[in-house]
């Protein structure tokens, strides 16, 4: 059982997604994975690292504190983290996202995180030394309940 583990820190903004997506797009070219999971991943990882540069770092004037995007690959499972020293926010302890009622009822926000925990297997948050960690795993080449 091996396991392989990369990361990339780039400074909290937003333009820096696109060196965020080009690391995972590398990743999963290197290592030859499936590509039916790809979207999945480059949608969490595009939520997850907007929401922390424009909710989360913004609001307190951290626009260039350093996000830290690591991947881990083990067993048929990748886990994708994003970690970051803002505030600290656990978005999955917000109040689920009432998605029976029509857009103009709803409370504003937690879409991102409704879809995030639809599309991956598991998703946890962790405070790790001052640092807000959210981990996405998806077991690859799977049914996933998103698909």
């Amino acid at each position: 059982m091996s396991v392989i583990t990369e990361s990339i820190t780039v400074p909290g903004q937003p333009h820096e997604l696109r060196h965020l997506h080009a690391f995972l797009g590398d990743f999963w070219e290197r290592h030859a994975l499936p590509p039916a999971d790809a979207m999945r991943m480059e949608l969490g990882l595009e939520e997850v690292f907007i929401n922390v540069v424009t909710h989360g770092l913004v609001s307190v004037g951290m626009e260039d504190a350093p996000v830290t995007v690591g991947l881990s690959l083990r067993d048929g499972s990748l886990e994708l983290a994003v970690e970051d020293p803002g505030p600290e926010f656990d978005p999955l302890a917000q109040a689920p996202v009432d998605t029976t009622t029509g857009m103009d009822s709803r409370r504003m926000g937690g879409l991102g995180i409704h879809l995030v925990r639809t599309m991956m297997d598991d998703v946890r948050y962790e405070r790790v030394h001052g640092h807000n960690r959210l981990v996405m795993v998806a077991r690859l080449g799977q049914h996933h309940p998103a698909g």
